[in-house]
């Protein structure tokens, strides 16, 4: 916004010079004040400012303003408003094309305005040309700035991942926990047309926002956009002092520096409150300083400014979708998408939308577009492989994650789920080897060292995995998975001390961990407590009183302290049509321990294995209560020996060096 009107300043008059028809000239020209109806203009006729003058084919308007210190001629089908006064002048086009003439030194500032661009000059002549195709200048004497959006690019980023930290899992999007990925901080740059050096400057509508301006490091950006402050507050110009207050806090945004970003974004609005950049910058400040309330109202407050705004509906919708409002987010994605159907971080961040939703068809079509978009979207190509395995479609899982890597070959993340994928399949080697890539690319993420730890235990290098977890545990102090992960490494050494005291840590961290209460119980329950074992085991089936194992534990520690089996009791929450239902059966003494060894049979042999080592077990663990010690021993040794990666396989090495 242009500084105000100062006492005792002239109002700016503007006067019709000429009216020239052309041959075939239809209707002339019209004058619209606000809120009211279009009336004919006519040759030296007083246009106030606020009202559009539109001219029709075949006509030419010249209007000379404030005693002809500068002379505007409309051409045909144009649409043009002065609106502004004071001692200088500024004015808004909507389309068309005109001729402007400024005497030099003789307004303290003269501006055209459009939706694209804002033109200032002291002193030239230029004309403006806006159609379909593109929004053009060119400068015939002296020089005018433009100024227009652009990207602001620091290093090789194409894109910025919302500041959030990540959390551990079967799998990791790529740009963080959720993935989304934010529009970029936007500058406003200036161009200086120059008639001596036959400068001209045309941008395409739907894509001069996507003009990028680059440095090499934030550092390089800040002592740029630092001198721009000087230079500007000399000019004396508003507008483009909030400009630059707007770029330097585009440059301290992009060092973390946010309290000092958000300060020169308040100077910026507060010389220009309609400067939509400057809210929308400052919004994705406070959203990464994790206040969403302070971001969406600044995103609002932009696109009220700018209806058309793509970019604050992109980062508003964000913002609501971290705050739990999916319907809103769903909605500014949608509204994003048919302003501008070729951005292709609108498809992505709508498609990691339909993925947290568990919609997994749309959320692959809106990846799948993205990357029609832009072949090279790494981020986009990673998260539909995860999309892909969450569906169980490994092969193209693999193609993708395969091919992320090739696009961009240190995609931590992408490392990380292929190394899931690899060890889902056992094939422990390549996922040790993809784990260790992701470590070396982000070396601050937990996840990766955790989920190496359960590959190099799976392997049976439980000292490798105790030093994973361990690492993790430095990077994450308060990572309950490494702190679980570490004590099970240490009890499948039969380190019981250091076992317990990781899983005591653990259930500190998570009071709720079902798992980590059962784990902790069986290392209890061979150890010598019972008593603690049956704690553990009741506190696992309170938890989850739909699990059969929590239920098939707490029946072993409660026959051990000669208490009352509570077995009968939980059959009420545990669905006895699927298994370990014959085990349970085996304990209520409805089978016999051959019944249940039958039964684990299953048309899948990795299902029907597992479920035969878990029936070896709990077989040996009913001979054991029925003092049949000799079968007991036997079948703990035959589990230990057909089972070796399993938690049936520990408890039954646990039982023999009790028992022994």
């Amino acid at each position: 916004m242009l500084a105000p009107l100062s006492a005792g300043a002239a109002q700016r008059q503007h006067t019709v010079l000429q009216i020239n028809r052309q041959p075939g000239a239809g209707a002339g020209p019209t004058m619209t004040l606000p809120n009211a109806k279009p009336v004919a203009l006519a040759v030296h006729q007083t246009v106030p400012d606020g009202a559009r003058i539109d001219v029709p084919a075949r006509i030419t308007v010249v209007i000379a303003s404030t005693d002809a210190k500068s002379t505007t001629t409309l051409r045909p089908d144009t649409s043009f408003t002065p609106v502004s006064t004071g001692a200088g002048e500024q004015s808004s086009i909507g389309h068309g094309s005109a001729l402007f003439s400024v005497v030099h030194g003789a307004l303290d500032f003269f501006q055209v305005k459009s939706d694209k661009f804002t033109a200032s000059a002291k002193g030239t002549i230029f004309s403006v040309d806006t159609s379909k195709a593109q929004v053009s200048f060119a400068c015939t004497r002296g020089a005018i700035d433009v100024a227009h959006d652009a990207k602001l690019q620091i290093d090789s980023n194409k894109r910025n991942a919302n500041a959030k930290n990540r959390t551990g899992g079967a799998a990791k999007r790529s740009a963080g926990a959720s993935g989304s990925v934010s529009a970029p901080t936007t500058v406003r740059t200036i161009d200086v047309l120059n008639a001596g050096a036959k400068w001209n400057v045309a941008y395409h509508p739907l894509v001069a926002s996507d003009y990028v301006r680059k440095f090499a490091s934030a550092a390089e950006a800040q002592a740029f956009y630092q001198t721009q402050v000087a230079a500007a507050q000399q000019s004396q110009d508003p507008e483009r002092i909030a400009a630059a207050y707007n770029n330097r806090g585009n440059a301290l945004y992009a060092e973390a520096d946010y309290d000092h970003a958000i300060a020169d974004y308040d100077e910026a609005i507060k010389l220009d409150h309609n400067l939509a950049t400057a809210y929308y910058n400052r919004g994705n400040v406070y959203y990464d300083k994790g206040d969403l309330t302070r971001a969406i109202a600044d995103y609002n407050e932009a696109i009220r400014i700018d209806p058309n705004y793509e970019y604050a509906y992109v980062d508003r919708g964000n913002a609501y979708d971290d705050n739990g409002d999916h319907a809103r987010a769903l909605a500014d994605y949608n509204f994003a998408a048919r302003l501008n159907p070729n951005d292709s971080d609108v498809y992505y961040n709508r498609g990691l939308l339909y993925d947290d939703q568990q919609d997994y068809d749309r959320a692959l079509a809106d990846y799948s577009q993205a990357l029609k978009i832009d072949p090279t979207y790494s981020w986009a190509v990673s998260n539909r492989g995860l999309v892909y395995a969450m569906k169980g479609d490994r092969v193209h899982a693999m193609a993708d994650y395969n091919e992320a890597l090739r696009l961009d070959p240190k995609d931590a993340d992408a490392y990380y789920n292929r190394g899931q994928a690899y060890a889902s399949v056992a094939d422990y080697d390549h996922a040790i080897a993809d784990f260790t890539q992701a470590t070396l690319y982000s070396p601050k993420d937990p996840d990766a060292h955790t989920n190496r730890a359960l590959a190099y235990w799976a392997k049976g290098d439980y000292d490798r995995a105790i030093a994973d977890d361990t690492d993790a545990i430095r990077l994450a102090p308060k990572d309950e998975a490494a702190y679980r992960g570490r004590g099970f490494a240490y009890w499948s050494k039969g380190d019981n001390d250091h076992a317990l005291a990781d899983y005591n840590q653990a259930i500190v961290m998570v009071p709720k961990d079902a798992f980590a209460y059962k784990i902790r119980g069986i290392v209890y329950l061979y150890g010598g407590s019972a008593a603690q074992a049956q704690s553990d085991f009741g506190n696992a089936a309170q938890l989850v009183p739909s699990d059969p194992y929590a239920a098939l534990l707490l029946e072993l520690a409660n026959r051990r302290a000669s208490a009352p089996s509570r077995l009968a009791q939980s059959l009420k929450a545990i669905n006895m049509n699927l298994w370990p239902a014959p085990l349970i059966r085996l304990f209520l003494g409805q089978a016999t321990p051959a019944a249940a060894r039958a039964a684990a049979a299953n048309p899948n042999a990795t299902t029907a294995h597992a479920q035969l080592c878990e029936a070896t077990f709990y077989s040996a663990e009913y001979s054991y209560l029925q003092n049949a010690k000799p079968d007991a021993m036997q079948q703990y040794r035959q589990v230990v020996s057909d089972c070796p990666r399993s938690i049936s396989a520990l408890a039954a090495a646990a039982a023999l060096r009790a028992y022994k």
